[in-house]
């Protein structure tokens, strides 16, 4: 993996920013993965392998008929073997994007929505990359996000002109 590279758009065949809902459901049919839901603003899978890792689940989700950001989610009732899996991920996501620095943090340095989350950002300007450990209930949780920046943009103004 290089230190070069830009953040990845394509998941399992489907474009982050470009791909329409039809498209997204289409392609994970084709590549047989298991759709658990469908709806107008998202489509998740179960049990899926990104990135050397079996996730739990990850869902596409949409605005305005495109991808806007992919989601996985990895669950397991052991704290210390989700921070380890946690960790493996990380370190090979610093390898492949260091060219976009990372944030880490508990506070201040990210907007974090509870105290118990741990944070880690790449960003390239077109795309970021978010990872973060939390913990739901009985499970202990891994999150990875991809998400494009510039539907996130358009989404967060439309959003604040509601009010």
């Amino acid at each position: 993996m290089s230190g070069h590279s830009q953040i990845q758009r394509q998941i399992f065949g489907c474009t982050i920013g470009v791909s329409s809902r039809n498209q997204v459901r289409n392609i994970l049919k084709s590549k047989g993965l298991k759709i658990y839901s469908d709806t107008s603003k998202s489509i998740g899978i179960e049990n899926v392998s990104f990135g050397g890792t079996e996730w739990t689940r990850a869902t596409f989700f949409f605005y305005k008929d495109k991808v806007i950001n992919v989601t996985f989610i990895y669950e397991i009732t052991s704290e210390k073997g989700r921070d380890f899996i946690y960790d493996s991920i990380k370190e090979k996501i610093k390898k492949k994007y260091s060219k976009y620095g990372s944030i880490e943090s508990y506070d201040g340095t990210v907007r974090i929505l509870d105290e118990d989350k741990q944070i880690a950002r790449w960003d390239d300007e077109q795309t970021f990359c978010l990872l973060s450990k939390e913990q739901y209930s009985q499970y202990y949780s891994i999150f990875l996000l991809y998400e494009d920046k510039e539907l996130d943009k358009k989404r967060e103004q439309e959003e604040e002109n509601d009010f």
